[in-house]
């Protein structure tokens, strides 16, 4: 074997995994995104418990608590509510975990990689699907809307969770 046919493998197999790297790296930022969401969730139910248990539901939310006095407990920034409605742009980027394996299940092309740098993002999704499958914006945007309209009922169950 001479010097360039080592040269060849020794970068395909570095090209190989580099791209095994990115996939598992796009994995353990999911899972952590998605622990983060729980984490979040658990920490919002703790507060509210506790401020329903330590204020009641008095209108000025304070309490004489053994010569302490504690006003409305601060507690996180609540998660914006979503609508229903059809899917839309907004929708998208605020459900974008809950959607994000529905629309590699759709189009199959789209990497780990590809899918953490949309992050909900239409427009980059249509950039990726012109990209990946070779195809004019305007088929892009058809098949966008077509996969928006059949997952409106995955973003209203993933909103009432």
């Amino acid at each position: 074997m001479n010097k360039l046919d080592n040269n060849k493998m020794f970068e395909k197999s570095l090209k190989d995994m580099t791209a095994t790297m990115q996939n598992q790296f796009s994995s353990w930022l999911k899972m952590s995104e998605d622990y983060c969401d729980h984490m979040h969730d658990l920490q919002t139910k703790m507060f509210k418990s506790a401020k329903k248990q330590c204020c009641g539901d008095h209108k000025n939310n304070e309490k004489d608590t053994g010569g302490l006095k504690i006003s409305a407990i601060a507690t996180p920034k609540e998660k914006p509510k979503k609508s229903s409605e059809p899917v839309n742009e907004d929708t998208i980027e605020g459900n974008w975990k809950h959607l994000m394996q529905d629309a590699q299940k759709q189009w199959s092309k789209l990497t780990n990689d590809n899918l953490a740098q949309i992050n909900g993002s239409r427009e980059k999704l249509a950039q990726a699907l012109q990209k990946n499958y070779s195809i004019a914006s305007e088929e892009a945007e058809k098949q966008m809307k077509e996969w928006e309209k059949s997952r409106s009922n995955t973003v209203k169950s993933a909103t009432n969770s």
